[in-house]
């Protein structure tokens, strides 16, 4: 869970103001402001979505973490994108939506060049590959993930890394 800092509690209060609102009605403020570039009030109100507790928590701590890197925030973003990833995704409210856990990865591997963590990028890419593995699926399978994380793994030292992406590239 992301604690919020002064600011963006009072952003908080001012977007939902002193209503009790369920997690589920949060997340679509959330999503409605994140359509309109209002990153600042999308990250507080998937905060608030995550921090209700409910059994869809890490798709709204993906939202948030990606909000945040929109922010350029990525030191925020790692911990609350690895915390979702390690949930269970197997509950049917999760399985479902095994989407947000593959942007969840591809945002992690973002977050942590962002931050120059090679070995974390390194990690969440191989964490990636067996996660989906196990789904049958070759990560990364969706086209702009695979331009992103090619770009992102030019460099030499990541020759292991941008083979899996080409050889997932088809």
């Amino acid at each position: 869970m992301l604690a919020l800092t002064a600011a963006e509690q009072a952003v908080l209060a001012e977007v939902v103001g002193k209503k009790a609102l369920p997690a589920a009605k949060l997340a679509n403020k959330a999503y409605y402001w994140s359509k309109r570039l209002e990153q600042v009030k999308a990250m507080v109100l998937y905060a608030a979505a995550d921090a209700a507790g409910e059994a869809d928590s890490p798709l709204w701590r993906i939202r948030c973490a990606e909000a945040l890197l929109k922010l350029r925030q990525p030191k925020r973003a790692i911990p609350l994108l690895e915390s979702a990833l390690a949930a269970d995704w197997s509950p049917a409210e999760l399985s479902v939506n095994d989407h947000f856990r593959y942007s969840g990865y591809v945002s992690l591997i973002q977050a942590n060049l962002a931050v120059r963590d090679d070995a974390g990028a390194r990690a969440a890419f191989w964490a990636a590959v067996k996660a989906f593995a196990e789904t049958g699926r070759e990560f990364p399978w969706v086209f702009p993930a695979q331009d992103a994380l090619a770009a992102a793994f030019k460099a030499p030292r990541f020759a292991t890394e941008r083979a899996q992406v080409l050889k997932a590239s088809g």
